[in-house]
């Protein structure tokens, strides 16, 4: 077997496994109703019936992670800095096996979408007709790094002054009519030598008698 059918092979084998990858991706959802920060309940598989929060929403794959359900150990070999430990981990879940708790009940529930007073699209319980309303998350505080970042009063300084377009535009005609003129002088000036130049020649062929 030659080198050149071992690379010919290996070259079909990874594009057979990306063409086997980009044809695997799930059909993502293209609306979702449960987001970060929900309650939700199992309503299938491994874990059913326990509830928690939705810690993680993972649309590429249509999977949430769920708070403290699902658990698995994993275990982190030992390192040069830290001893080998275990710990626990929360699995994904296809979204479709988690249903959203009534708040009333504290049972899973089927919702749809309708529009309250306000106008506003909100999730509302087929069990009991309560809203579920979308958890509010707190801004994420950003650190500040008096060394590196701008100061707020340079910011709002303004630095930039508005230029005179009318005086910008006039300087720019003037100096177009002028190159023109200078066009115009410098065709002038050769059809004249041209002229002189066929004069000349026209007195020179001129035969004296």
């Amino acid at each position: 077997m030659g080198w050149r059918f071992v690379m010919r092979q290996q070259k079909v084998s990874a594009k057979s496994i990306a063409r086997a990858a980009k044809w695997n991706q799930p059909k993502q959802i293209p609306k979702w109703n449960i987001v970060k920060g929900d309650k939700v309940e199992i309503i299938a598989h491994k874990g059913k019936g326990e509830q928690g929060v939705v810690k993680e929403v993972i649309r590429k794959k249509n999977m949430v992670v769920i708070e403290g359900c699902r658990l698995r150990k994993r275990i982190i070999g030992a390192s040069a800095f830290s001893p080998r430990r275990s710990e626990f981990i929360e699995v994904p879940i296809h979204v479709t096996n988690v249903m959203l708790v009534d708040p009333e009940t504290n049972e899973p529930t089927k919702i749809s979408i309708k529009r309250n007073d306000a106008g506003a699209r909100v999730r509302v319980s087929k069990a009991t007709g309560a809203i579920i309303p979308k958890p509010k998350h707190a801004p994420r505080e950003r650190e500040v790094n008096a060394d590196t970042d701008t100061p707020a009063s340079a910011v709002l300084k303004k630095t930039y002054e508005e230029p005179d377009f009318e005086l910008i535009f006039a300087r720019r005609l003037e100096e177009y009519h002028a190159r023109r003129r200078a066009k115009a002088e410098r065709q002038a000036e050769r059809k004249s030598e041209e002229r002189r130049e066929l004069e000349d020649r026209a007195r020179r062929a001129v035969v004296p008698t």
